[in-house]
This record gives C-alpha cells, structure tokens and sequence, in this order.
C-alpha cells in the first residue's frame, strides 16, 4: 500500500529534478556539485524505491530504499566537507 506522503515526495521529487535539469549550467558552478548531484540522486532514488515496494517485492525496495537514503546522507556529508572544510583551508 502506498501512503499519499510518500507519493507527495516522490512527485515533488520529479519537480526538482526537472528543475535541476534545467538548470544544470548554473548547478555547476556550485563548488563540488558533482558531490551535490549524486547525493539528490541517491535520495530521488530511495524515494522511487519506497513508491514501488508499495507494488511489488516490499523488503528488496525497502532495503534499497534506506540503502539509498544512507548513500544521499554520506555523499551530502562529504559535500559540506569539501565546501565548508577543505575550500577554507584553500583561501
């Protein structure tokens, strides 16, 4: 069963992903935002896999699902890493 919040995100989710993919020349220019990207990448796909365990095979998508979210969480930590910690040390 799939619960409306989640289906919210999910497409709301989407929503930032076209946006980012418009403004991808822009997103660029944002100290490691290849770091940035891959961790909104991680966490839209925890999002789609907590959407489809509601249909099929709920403990595989379950597990990918948190998987994902820690994988976003790590990458999103090593962002703020590099910006706020290595590019200080650089100035």
């Amino acid at each position: 069963m799939i619960q409306q919040n989640e289906l919210i995100t999910f497409l709301v989710g989407i929503g930032v992903a076209f946006f980012i993919f418009i403004n991808r020349r822009r997103i660029k220019q944002i100290p490691g935002s290849t770091w940035l990207f891959l961790s909104y990448s991680a966490l839209f796909a925890g999002w789609t896999f907590t959407v489809l365990e509601g249909f099929a095979m709920g403990k595989i998508f379950n597990l990918l699902e948190h998987a994902c979210y820690l994988a976003g969480s790590i990458t999103a930590a090593f962002w703020c890493w590099i910006v706020f910690v290595v590019s200080e040390t650089e100035r």
